[in-house]
């Protein structure tokens, strides 16, 4: 579910910047978009809304990949 989650992100906003198709995992693809954001130098509220505005993602998905990064970052603070 998290990575059709992801999937559906990345094909829509392209976000999570460009697929090399060699099976990268959801981790990886993550910590690219999360170091896109930090070099950007952009606040990354600012960014979303931006991507909300235009269409690209809707509120909906917006929740949804909010949903599993608090389930992703639960799972890493206890060790699962």
């Amino acid at each position: 579910m998290a990575s059709t989650i992801m999937k559906s992100l990345h094909n829509k906003a392209n976000i999570a910047g460009p697929s090399n198709n060699d099976g990268d995992d959801i981790l990886s693809q993550f910590m690219g978009f999360k170091k896109r954001i930090e070099n950007s130098g952009r606040d990354p509220q600012t960014m979303l809304n931006e991507l909300i505005a235009s269409g690209k993602i809707n509120q909906q998905q917006l929740n949804r990949a909010k949903t599993m990064a608090t389930l992703f970052a639960n799972k890493f603070k206890s060790g699962r």
